[in-house]
């Protein structure tokens, strides 16, 4: 007689238990949820970050443009109706600075014209050191909303030369447009130079 053998059959389930189903995937909506916050805050904070890139580009192109209409509006004034032997001899004038060791000027020599040619060191609230843009717009002193109106001095050189005369000289004028924007972070200086044409005139001492 045959003896038939017995096997014991190991039967794996075919699936985990719900308990285990519902955890796994309560991890994965976790992390999905973790990944999508963390993606979420970046993006937020990238956008925020070029938001005020951005602002200070624009809110220093604006603080340029204002100084520089500052340093063109006192270009305007030594060119016209600018009385440059009064300024040199009175010593009153405020923003207006003597720059030569010709000029007999006690006040506002060239180290305190020195001592305002950066944007650290410009008496942004000393009016005694400067003039303020005035109001040219009807009614609205700040349309760009700066932080202060523009504001300028004049310097006054010792005369040069003039080219291709005799006993012909000139007054060249350093010119400092100022301007802060829309924060003191954004403030800007410009200069130029000019010989205003009534700054000449003839010595023939010299």
């Amino acid at each position: 007689m045959k003896q038939r053998l017995s096997t014991n059959t190991i039967r794996m389930p075919s699936s985990l238990p719900s308990k285990n189903k519902g955890l796994a995937l309560l991890t994965t909506v976790l992390a999905l949820m973790i990944i999508v916050s963390l993606l979420t805050l970046t993006t937020f904070n990238t956008t925020i970050l070029e938001t005020k890139m951005v602002f200070n580009i624009q809110d220093k192109q604006r603080s340029f443009a204002a100084a520089d209409s500052a340093a063109l509006y006192a270009w305007e004034e030594v060119n016209s109706g600018f009385d440059i032997t009064e300024v040199i001899n009175n010593d009153t004038h405020p923003g207006y600075y003597v720059l030569g060791s010709e000029i007999t000027s006690t006040s506002k020599r060239s180290s305190d014209w020195n001592a305002i040619e950066s944007v650290m060191s410009w008496p942004w609230e000393d009016n005694t050191k400067h003039f303020t843009l005035p109001d040219q717009l009807g009614g609205d002193a700040n349309p760009m909303k700066l932080v202060s109106n523009p504001q300028y001095t004049i310097g006054i050189h010792n005369p040069v030369l003039r080219k291709g005369t005799a006993n012909h000289y000139c007054n060249p004028i350093s010119i400092i447009g100022a301007s802060q924007g829309g924060t003191t972070q954004t403030r800007t200086l410009v200069e130029m130079k000019t010989i205003p044409t009534n700054s000449c005139y003839y010595d023939e001492i010299k």
